[in-house]
């Protein structure tokens, strides 16, 4: 089964413009324009065009310049980065070589001396279609007038007229197109591989991994994953950047997946996820490493690899004017389906996708969500042994999303007929597909395994919500006399004489505790009395439930604290059971509204991990800024967002 061409897998992978642009055989790229061009001139009766057989030289001139131009201009496409320069400058250049190396060359011919240059030259000026172009027109147009003005019969697409600029059309055409594969073949294949060590050296450090990253690195350079779908071996792919300065986007990754699995591939954007997809496609080549799909290696044996997927790009990579069924139909073709299963394949695809009320439709005409249900759709077409998803879900509806989650994880975890490697930002559907889960930052993978192994290893046991009930500040003023407006340095003083003065050094920006005290400082310059005593109340209520938790589960840690909300991580091997009855007791004396009991969620640790991905600047990812990794740093596995 073979997967979609590498030109449509992802629309970064082209340098040039799209696809599209370049297929001289679409409705609307050349053939209309080439027959309302003929047929206008026609209308007008522009007689140096028309008489004499210059309408049927015109259409044969600019015929080949369309067959011409479009290899031509995807050739060019190769000298750019991005697409929007690629096709402004194509367009500029196919113009000015059109016209001034077509006023060069008239201007050297009408110099005795310069005419037999002129001549040697117009063999560079023919590689260049929009050349052929304007001098074959000019050519048909003035020996058109002449043969009118002397009534004498002349044969335009003759060698010396037009016929040298047509015949290079046709031949340039072929040509072009044969250089544009090769040079897209060569850039992607195990000679383009030879040539890795130009890539930016990078120092080195080695950094202690994760124990299940370390233990997986292990298993697969052991050679224990030779029989799994997918195993990475210490891949690698470093990029050069505008400022001079290598970015290690992906470093050291081993892992090896079995048949049927589900793996999410977590992290934030510049984690490098994307950079791993390109690479196992064949989209850009490793800078050190290998990784082979299904035995096979993707860079020496691409067209192998290639079989063996089906691919959903970030971006959703469709045919505008491809109906739904036409497009199953023409990646289930390309994949090798039969004729006689394709149908009843299409059918069930767009069945499960709720597809089947837009069959008709074509794709340009679709929304979004339905966009991508299709890209699903075709990737998942045949069921092929490897499935890269990159964020299939993001824009589609929660019904929508559960119908794909179900499909993917019916040719994964249920049938076991693939294996498929997602990346998302949704950690509900990392969690209901996925078996296992690795977690990257800065180009390195930081944790891998199951969801509950994670949780287990760096949730750091179950966490405790709380909601604490709001107090009643109307005993507390009557007790203390209070201005009824208190200025910054009353609020001082009041502090003090209530005891407690250090409390006053927590109202400043960005601090949770002292936020409700600080935002109205800062808004009317003073706060009422009753706003200082609710704040005083609470703080007294939070504080007291700290000591409380510190006093019955020693090693409680506060992690999170919003409003009237707080997240505390409990102690590891603390009993369940003993937490509950604890809370329950005393639930009145610390004015409980209501609290909960979890393990930490996966959002949760992903937030944890993700917190560090700014930390990723130096030349060598993983490290802190100070030089110490993840471990060094925080003594232990134990995370805070604190």
């Amino acid at each position: 089964m073979v997967q979609l061409d590498l030109d449509r897998r992802s629309p970064s992978r082209r340098h040039g413009p799209t696809a599209n642009t370049f297929s001289p055989l679409r409705e609307d790229g050349d053939v209309l324009p080439l027959g309302f061009t003929i047929l206008f001139l026609w209308l007008f009766g522009i007689t140096s065009f028309v008489e004499n057989g210059a309408l049927f030289a015109s259409f044969v001139v600019f015929a080949g310049y369309g067959v011409a131009v479009a290899p031509f201009s995807y050739l060019l496409s190769f000298l750019f980065a991005k697409h929007t320069s690629a096709q402004i400058l194509s367009l500029v250049l196919n113009f000015f070589t059109g016209l001034l190396l077509m006023l060069t060359s008239y201007i050297l011919n009408l110099i005795e001396n310069t005419k037999d240059v002129n001549e040697s030259l117009m063999w560079i000026y023919r590689l260049f279609p929009g050349f052929c172009l304007g001098h074959g027109l000019f050519e048909i147009c003035t020996n058109s007038v002449i043969s009118r003005q002397l009534q004498t019969e002349v044969k335009l697409l003759e060698w010396d007229i037009a016929g040298k600029d047509a015949l290079f059309l046709y031949i340039l055409a072929p040509t072009y197109f044969i250089l544009t594969l090769l040079i897209d073949s060569l850039a992607h294949s195990p000679l383009a591989a030879s040539w890795r060590h130009l890539d930016p050296a990078v120092e080195r450090i080695d950094v202690q991994d994760d124990p299940d990253v370390a233990e997986e690195a292990k298993r697969v350079e052991d050679g224990h994953s030779t029989e799994d779908v997918v195993r990475l071996e210490k891949l690698r792919k470093v990029y050069r950047t505008p400022e001079g300065a290598p970015k290690v986007a992906v470093q050291s990754l081993s892992f090896g997946l079995a048949l049927g699995e589900c793996f999410a591939f977590l992290g934030t954007n510049g984690a490098g996820k994307t950079s791993t997809l390109s690479m196992l496609t064949g989209a850009i080549l490793p800078s050190a490493g290998r990784a082979f799909l299904g035995g096979f290696d993707i860079v020496q044996e691409q067209r192998k690899v290639r079989r063996l997927l089906g691919y959903c790009p970030q971006h959703d990579a469709l045919l505008d004017r491809l109906t739904v069924r036409e497009h199953l139909e023409l990646f289930g073709r390309i994949k090798g389906i039969s004729r006689q299963e394709l149908r009843r394949l299409c059918d069930q695809m767009m069945q499960d996708l709720s597809l089947s009320p837009h069959v008709d439709k074509l794709s340009m005409t679709l929304s979004g969500g339905n966009k991508r249900k299709l890209s699903l759709a075709i990737a998942l077409m045949g069921s092929p042994p490897l499935v890269l998803l990159d964020e299939p879900s993001t824009g589609v509806d929660p019904a929508a999303r559960r119908l794909m989650w179900h499909v993917i994880s019916s040719v994964s975890t249920l049938r076991r007929e693939s294996t498929v490697i997602l990346t998302t930002h949704n950690m509900e559907e990392a969690e209901a597909l996925c078996s296992r889960i690795g977690i990257m930052v800065g180009g390195r993978l930081r944790c891998f395994g199951s969801n509950q192994r994670l949780k287990a290893r760096f949730g750091q046991g179950y966490q405790l919500e709380v909601r604490l009930h709001a107090p009643e500040a109307k005993d507390f003023l009557q007790k203390h006399q209070l201005p009824s407006l208190l200025d910054a340095v009353e609020v001082k003083r009041a502090c003090a004489a209530l005891g407690q003065p250090g409390r006053a050094s927590l109202i400043h920006e960005g601090c949770e505790e002292g936020f409700l005290v600080f935002e109205a400082l800062a808004r009317e310059g003073c706060i009422s009395a009753s706003i200082f005593a609710q704040w005083w109340l609470f703080e007294d209520r939070a504080n007291r439930l700290s000591c409380f938790l510190e006093q019955h589960f020693p090693g409680t840690a506060q992690l999170e604290r919003h409003e009237h909300n707080f997240r505390f991580r409990l102690p590891q091997r603390c009993p369940l059971g003993e937490v509950f009855r604890v809370l329950e007791e005393s639930r009145n004396e610390l004015h409980l509204d209501e609290y909960g009991v979890c393990q930490a969620s996966l959002e949760q640790i992903f937030n944890d991990f993700a917190a560090l991905q700014e930390e990723e600047t130096g030349p060598v990812q993983g490290l802190f800024r100070d030089g110490r990794s993840l471990q060094d740093r925080s003594g232990s596995v134990e995370m805070s967002v604190v």
